[in-house]
C-alpha cells in the first residue's frame, strides 16, 4: 500500500504535466466585452502560463441557457450539446490552442447574446469569466 502510494506520489511529481496543470490559470476578462448587434466579437480566455489546450475539452456555457453549452469541443465541436441559438456562430480557433487560447468568437451578435459566459478545462478544473454588454447603434 505504501509503495503505490509512494509511486503514485512521484509520478505526479516528476509528470511536468501534471505541475504545470497545477500552477497555470485560465484568464477571462476583468473588463466587460462590448459589442454592437450584428458585430462579430472576441470573447477572451487564455491559459497562463501557455501550456497547450490542443486535447482539452473546451467548454463555453452560459447561465439560463438550455442546453447551457455555447459552444462545447471534445476533439471535434459537440452540435447536439450547443444551445440552438448559437448554431454555426461560435468558433474557437484552432491553431491558437496549442499556445494555451481559448478564446471564443461569436458571429453576428444578438441583443439574447448578452451575460455573463464561463469559458472551462473540465480536466484541468480550471474556469474563468467574461461578460458580454450588447449595445444597438442609433441609425
Amino acid at each position: 500500500m505504501m509503495e503505490s502510494m509512494f509511486l503514485a506520489l512521484m509520478f505526479t511529481c516528476l509528470n511536468p504535466t501534471v505541475l504545470l496543470a497545477a500552477q497555470t490559470q485560465l484568464i477571462g476578462s476583468h473588463q466587460p466585452i462590448v459589442a454592437l448587434v450584428g458585430d462579430d466579437v472576441l470573447l477572451p480566455c487564455h491559459l497562463e502560463p501557455a501550456v497547450s489546450a490542443t486535447y482539452e475539452t473546451v467548454v463555453w456555457s452560459k447561465a439560463a441557457l438550455e442546453p447551457k453549452y455555447v459552444h462545447h469541443k471534445d476533439g471535434r465541436l459537440l452540435f447536439e450539446k450547443q444551445d440552438p441559438s448559437y448554431f454555426l456562430r461560435t468558433r474557437l480557433f484552432m491553431d491558437e490552442l496549442q499556445r494555451g487560447n481559448v478564446s471564443m468568437k461569436i458571429s453576428k451578435v444578438e441583443l439574447s447574446d448578452a451575460g455573463t459566459y464561463k469559458c472551462s478545462l473540465p480536466a484541468m478544473k480550471k474556469e474563468a469569466e467574461v461578460e458580454l454588454i450588447v449595445g444597438t447603434s442609433k441609425r
